[in-house]
């Protein structure tokens, strides 16, 4: 099992929000991929959210932009520039 990855309540609430408004560039264009998306929202809402829900990123054919997401909010950077306006 994966390590579990804590996230502030700030952090955790602008994550979902911005996992909840996705702009289309970053959404998953697999069904596949909309289910890792769904479950790694879910995890961050429960605070389940372990390295091993991230390497099942690895499988969605936007990895590279949803990580990015995710180093922004480690980092607590703007997470405004993912969020469809």
């Amino acid at each position: 099992m994966g390590k579990n990855i804590s996230l502030n309540e700030k952090v955790k609430k602008e994550l979902l929000h911005v996992f909840e408004n996705l702009k289309d560039d970053y959404v998953p264009n697999s069904a596949d991929g909309v289910l890792i998306g769904l479950k790694i929202k879910d995890a961050i809402e429960k605070n389940t959210l372990t390295t091993d829900n991230l390497l099942e990123l690895k499988k969605c054919e936007k990895y590279n932009k949803i990580v990015n997401i995710l180093r922004a909010a480690n980092l607590n950077l703007d997470l405004s520039i993912f969020e469809n306006k």
